[in-house]
């Protein structure tokens, strides 16, 4: 009971925001043609609240899950960025790297995975 009300102030605290942005937004047009792009804004407000929630709705430890899932990918390319630099100075994207790394079929390979995790849930 004590979860769904809290889960309940977190979406109402979402909403809150998101309207108050989007109202916020309005308030500062110029003209019809130029806007401030509000929902952009309102939309990142979820980096600011997703914690919190991860928190309210599976408690420390999917918060510690949460924060490593989201941080360890940054962690690893800081480590693994200079190894590929120096590995591929003139690579500039992760297909480009693999194909000179480990070939077209590779390069091909990922690709398609990479078309097909853009399209699952």
């Amino acid at each position: 009971m004590k979860r769904q009300r809290s889960t309940k102030r977190t979406l109402a605290a979402l909403v809150g925001l998101l309207l108050m942005q989007a109202t916020r937004g309005m308030q500062f047009r110029v003209n019809d043609h130029d806007e401030v792009p509000s929902v952009p804004i309102a939309l990142g407000s979820g980096i600011l609240f997703t914690y919190p929630e991860i928190s309210t709705i599976a408690g420390v430890q999917g918060l510690v899950v949460y924060s490593l899932s989201s941080a360890l990918p940054l962690l690893v390319f800081g480590i693994l960025g200079p190894v590929i630099r120096r590995k591929c100075p003139e690579g500039f994207v992760l297909t480009e790297w693999t194909r000179q790394r480990y070939g077209v079929i590779a390069a091909l390979y990922l690709s398609i995975l990479t078309y097909a995790a853009s399209f699952s849930d």
